[in-house]
């Protein structure tokens, strides 16, 4: 979990089992951007929090 790090806001809970983490921080090391895209509610903001963080 993150904690505000730069202009990020504070993590929400944990992400549990997210294949889609490892998949989005493998794409980011690999191209500087990265498009998540989905239904609405499933996360994918969420989720581009995670790597940002990093």
């Amino acid at each position: 979990m993150w904690d505000g790090v730069g202009n990020l806001p504070l993590g929400p809970t944990s992400l549990v089992g997210r294949r889609e983490l490892a998949e989005a921080r493998r794409q980011l090391s690999e191209s500087r951007i990265v498009t998540l895209t989905g239904m609405g509610g499933v996360g994918k903001a969420r989720l581009a929090l995670w790597p940002a963080a990093d």
